[in-house]
C-alpha cells in the first residue's frame, strides 16, 4: 500500500539476519515506522541505542532508514514552518496600540535570514532596534542577526565591525555567532566545551533561552561530528516550546518560536544517518544498498557539494534489490541535474513517468527528485498527473502526493488539492494517522491556503501527536486564523 511498507518487505526478504542479531530496540522502532510514526521511532531508536557501531549490518540499514525518511519529513516540516510563520509574524509585527509586539520583527527577521532575504531581513532589524527591547539577550542576537544578513550579502568588512562590536564572552552569543558561520560558510570553531559547561545553565532549566541554547547546540555538535553530545541535547528538548513568550498583558501572551530548530535536529539526523551507512558500507554484502541510502541523504538536501562523487558511485551500483535497482538511474540522474546535466536527468525522469510497465512507483519517484531539486519539471508534471488523475488504486497514492506537492511548491492551488485529497486513505480503520505523513502535511498546508482553517488545523492537531516540532507550526496557523478572523474566543496566542 505504501512505498515504506513496499521496501521494508523487500529488505526483510532480501536480507535477512537471525533473529538473534537483530536488536530488539530496533524491532520496536520498526514497529513503530510500520505504523507510520517516524518521528517516534526515530525517537526511540536514538533513546535506546548508545552505540549505534555495535549494530548489525541489518540494524544499521533499518535504522538508517528510519532517520532517512524522518529527515524527509523535517525538511517539509521546515518548509511550511518558513511560510506559516512569515505570515503570522507579519501580521503581528503590524499590530498597533495595546496589542503591538516588541519581539515579533526579531523572529521575522530570521525567517528572512532563513529564506536568504538579507533585506527584507535588515528592515525588520531596524523596526526591532526601535522597539528598544530591555533584554540585554535578545539585543546582542539582534546584532548577530544584522552580522547574518551582511555575510549573506558577502559585505566581510561590515559583518567583521558588527562582530568585533558585540560582547560575544556569555556562551550563549558566542553559539549564535558560531550557528550563523555555520549556516553561512559551513564552518565551526567554537570549543565545544563552551557548550558543555554551559548546558547546566539552560537544560532542563526555566531559562527563557533554553531552547535556542539546545538549537544552537544541536547545530554545532552535529556539525562538529559530536553525535553522542548532540543527541544528549536532542533527548532532553521539548520540541513542542516556544523559543520566547512575550507578555502584552497580564491575560494576553505571544509565542515565539525559530523555524531554525526545525532544520538543527534534522542535520542531526542526517549526520547519524551518514554515520551508520558509511560503517555499513564496509560490509561487502550492504556496500551497495549503503551507497544508495547515502546518495538518498544528499538528495533530500540537495547537496551539490557530493554531487560529482554520488553520480558515479549510483552509476557502479549493481547490487541492489530489485526496487531500488528500478529507481537507481532516476537518482543517478539526481546528482547528474545537481552537476548542471539537466536535459539528461528531464529525460531519464519522463522515461520512468512513461515506464512500460506502467508502474506509479517510478513515476513517483520521477517526480521526487523535481521536488527534492526544486526543478522545474512542466511537462514530465503533466504527463504524471494523467497518470495520477486516471489511476484507481492505492498504488497511485504516492504519485498523486508527489504530483499534488509539486503544484502546491507552484503554488497552483486548485490542482494540488484534487490530487492531494486523491491520494488521502480514508478507508482505513486506523483513521487519518495511517496516511504518509508528508501527504497530510501537505494537505494541511493546501487547506490552510484554501482558508479551510478547522481542517488544515485538525491535520497539525493530530500530526502533532507524532511531530511535537510542528507545534510552531500549528500555532502559527492557529495564529493567522485568529487575527484574520478577529475573533473574541481568546486572550492568548499560541
Amino acid at each position: 500500500m505504501k512505498k515504506i511498507r513496499l521496501i521494508l518487505t523487500l529488505f526483510l526478504a532480501a536480507f535477512s539476519y537471525s533473529a538473534a542479531a537483530e536488536n530488539k530496540h530496533i524491532d520496536t522502532a520498526m514497529q513503530l515506522y510500520k505504523a507510520m510514526q517516524t518521528n517516534n521511532a526515530a525517537t526511540y531508536a536514538i533513546k535506546h541505542v548508545d552505540n549505534i557501531q555495535s549494530l548489525s549490518s541489518l540494524d544499521k540499514l533499518k535504522f538508517a532508514l528510519i532517520l532517512n525518511n524522518n529527515l524527509a519529513i523535517y525538511k517539509d516540516i521546515y518548509i511550511k514552518s518558513l511560510e506559516t510563520q512569515q505570515i503570522f509574524l507579519k501580521s503581528v509585527s503590524t499590530e498597533t496600540g495595546p496589542n503591538k509586539s516588541n519581539i515579533a520583527a526579531l523572529f521575522l527577521a530570521e525567517v528572512y535570514l532563513l529564506k536568504q532575504n538579507p533585506i527584507a531581513a535588515r528592515k525588520q532589524l531596524s523596526e526591532f532596534e526601535k522597539n528598544q527591547t530591555a533584554d540585554k539577550t535578545l539585543t546582542a542576537i539582534a546584532g548577530i542577526y544584522l552580522a547574518w544578513a551582511e555575510k549573506l550579502e558577502k559585505n566581510e568588512q561590515a559583518f567583521t565591525q558588527i562582530i568585533t562590536s558585540l560582547d560575544t564572552d556569555p556562551p550563549l552569543i558566542s553559539m549564535a555567532l558560531d550557528f550563523i558561520n555555520i549556516m553561512t560558510t559551513a564552518t565551526s570553531s567554537l570549543n565545544p566545551n563552551i557548550i558543555r559547561a554551559a548546558e547546566k545553565q539552560y537544560i532542563g532549566t526555566d531559562n527563557p533561552y533554553a531552547i535556542r541554547f539546545a538549537n544552537y547546540a544541536i547545530r554545532i555538535y552535529s556539525h562538529q561530528g559530536k553525535l553522542s553530545d548532540a543527541r544528549r541535547i536532542l533527548l532532553s528538548l521539548k520540541q513542542n516550546a516556544p523559543s520566547f513568550i512575550e507578555e502584552i498583558t497580564q491575560f494576553k501572551h505571544i509565542y515565539f518560536y525559530e523555524p531554525s530548530l526545525i532544520d538543527s535536529v534534522s542535520f542531526y539526523y542526517y549526520q547519524s544517518s551518514q554515520s551508520l551507512l558509511t560503517s555499513l558500507k564496509k560490509d561487502k554484502k550492504y556496500h551497495d544498498v549503503a551507497i544508495y541510502y547515502l546518495s538518498d541523504l544528499d538528495l533530500i538536501i540537495a547537496n551539490k557539494s557530493s554531487a560529482k562523487q554520488f553520480d558515479n558511485a549510483m552509476l557502479n551500483s549493481k547490487r541492489l534489490p530489485k526496487a531500488l535497482a528500478s529507481l537507481r538511474e532516476i537518482r543517478q540522474n539526481g546528482h547528474g541535474y545537481l552537476l548542471g546535466k539537466t536535459s539528461r536527468a528531464h529525460q531519464v525522469w519522463e522515461k520512468a513517468v512513461n515506464n512500460e510497465k506502467n508502474n506509479p512507483a517510478i513515476s513517483a519517484e520521477a517526480i521526487l527528485m523535481c521536488l527534492y531539486l526544486k526543478a522545474n519539471c512542466p511537462n514530465i508534471v503533466h504527463k504524471a498527473r494523467l497518470k495520477a488523475e486516471n489511476g484507481r488504486s492505492k498504488r497511485f497514492e504516492k504519485l498523486n502526493t508527489n504530483v499534488g506537492r509539486y503544484f502546491l511548491l507552484k503554488r497552483e492551488n486548485n490542482k494540488a488539492v484534487r490530487l492531494l485529497e486523491n491520494a488521502l486513505d480514508r478507508s482505513n480503520a486506523d483513521g487519518l494517522l495511517m496516511n504518509d505523513p508528508i501527504l497530510l502535511l501537505n494537505l494541511a498546508e493546501i487547506y490552510r491556503r484554501e482558508k479551510r482553517f478547522s481542517e488544515s488545523l485538525q491535520i497539525y492537531f493530530s500530526l502533532g501527536k507524532n511531530f511535537p516540532i510542528l507545534r510552531q507550526v500549528q500555532d502559527a496557523v492557529q495564529g493567522e486564523y485568529l487575527l484574520k478572523q478577529r475573533s473574541s474566543g481568546s486572550n492568548s496566542i499560541y
